[in-house]
């Protein structure tokens, strides 16, 4: 589906909840809360919205301030580059061959755009979205992470630990371990890999994350092989923190840490 919306030349969303055409705060939607929609408004080139009325309300290039605010996607993604955003805007083909003719700015790939931006931040657009069916909140990523995977309605949680292997094979960003667990015990501990898109909607996650550079992470079954810096809490009790290759902001020293236990092999 992602696919086909990125060769869309535009889409037209119809917002049934948005009663007033002068009226930009258009946040209350519903569109804006489902899982499927978030794909409707990144891959295609132009997006026009509309009112219940069927009046114009703006597309994303010239609403992309408002539409940032709502989804806390990146204003440059929903502008691909472009300037004017007023003169950008008022036309729909406005990229001719590659380059915008109203404010000369080349136009950009939308994959090279997303992969500047970390697993963790992609994962936190979707982190208030909801589905219909509990699979939903993975299969309708996975053309946000350029990854395939079957269908299996039925498996539940398990289609979300499933997106997250496949985005592991394909990227070694540690952002994607820089969640805040939902399901932590009195103890602080928890899960490897998320259950959910709503771990990641934690405010710090706004912040830059780049893409790591160290060794391959992998999966294989339930065990997870990756390289950390680790730092001893109590050694007595096996606490330790492991510190993963990816930054909040642009502090190198500034980093998520992780609360392990290490358990002796039987």
């Amino acid at each position: 589906m992602f696919r086909w919306y990125e060769e869309a030349s535009i889409c037209y969303v119809y917002l049934s909840d948005a009663i007033h055409p002068h009226d930009q705060s258009f946040s209350h939607c519903r569109w804006f809360t489902r899982g499927w929609t978030l794909q409707e408004l990144i891959a295609p080139n132009h997006v026009h919205f509309f009112d219940r009325t069927w009046t114009f309300l703006g597309s994303r290039i010239s609403l992309s301030s408002t539409l940032s605010d709502i989804t806390g996607i990146d204003e440059n993604l929903m502008t691909r580059g472009h300037e004017d955003r007023k003169s950008c805007a008022s036309e729909i083909n406005s990229m001719s061959s590659y380059r915008c003719q109203y404010c000369a700015a080349i136009a950009r790939d939308l994959r090279i755009l997303l992969n500047t931006l970390s697993v963790a931040q992609r994962m936190k657009w979707a982190s208030r979205r909801a589905t219909t069916r509990l699979e939903d909140t993975a299969y309708c990523l996975m053309g946000l992470f350029d990854v395939n995977m079957p269908l299996l309605y039925g498996e539940g949680e398990k289609a979300f630990y499933r997106l997250q292997a496949e985005i592991i094979k394909e990227s070694n960003d540690h952002s994607i371990l820089a969640f805040r667990s939902l399901q932590s015990d009195y103890t602080g501990y928890s899960p490897m890999l998320a259950s959910h898109p709503s771990f990641f909607q934690d405010d710090c996650r706004k912040e830059w994350m780049p893409n790591a550079t160290s060794e391959i992470m992998s999966t294989s079954g339930d065990v997870l092989s990756i390289d950390l810096y680790i730092c001893s809490l109590n050694p007595s009790r096996r606490r330790h923190i492991g510190i993963p290759d990816c930054m909040m902001s642009n502090d190198y020293l500034s980093r998520p840490a992780l609360l392990w236990k290490l358990r002796t092999r039987a």
